[in-house]
């Protein structure tokens, strides 16, 4: 037997459907000349890290990925009008987060825990103080893999 549907739960679920989603910082702007100059680098590291292992001849860089997952996680500024009322304030906060985004594509950086952890936590404030699902288990954003 299927049990009913309580009314506020229809309420809550017609409120998430209907809710505008945010902007994400992809949507605005990328610190594009920090991510091909990395990109542009990382394509000649020979000591540790994943491409020495086969050359591929479409090899994709780990950097431009490292940034697109970050910008598409993390709100825009914009988006959040409570804690950036003015243009100048989000764009201060934006300068931050590409500051930091440009800091996570360098390849020496994918074990610095504390960037690591500062990403989540741009991540989290993006995502009702939770990492999305999809980080929860195996994230880009973490220097340890899960144990199988």
């Amino acid at each position: 037997m299927i049990s009913p549907i309580e009314p506020t739960t229809l309420a809550t679920r017609d409120a998430l459907v209907n809710a505008t989603p945010k902007k994400k910082l992809i949507e605005t702007s990328l610190p594009l000349e920090a991510i091909n100059a990395e990109a542009s680098r990382e394509k000649s590291i020979r000591h540790g890290h994943p491409s020495t292992l086969h050359i591929y001849w479409a090899r994709r860089p780990l950097a431009a990925a490292r940034a697109v997952l970050f910008a598409q996680l993390v709100d825009d500024p914009s988006s959040r009008p409570e804690e950036f009322p003015t243009v100048e304030e989000q764009d201060v906060e934006r300068a931050r987060l590409h500051a930091l985004m440009t800091r996570l594509v360098a390849w020496e950086n994918s074990n610095d825990e504390k960037l690591l952890e500062q990403a989540r936590s741009e991540i989290r404030k993006s995502n009702d103080g939770q990492l999305p699902a999809v980080l929860r288990d195996v994230s880009p954003f973490t220097s340890e893999w899960p144990s199988v």
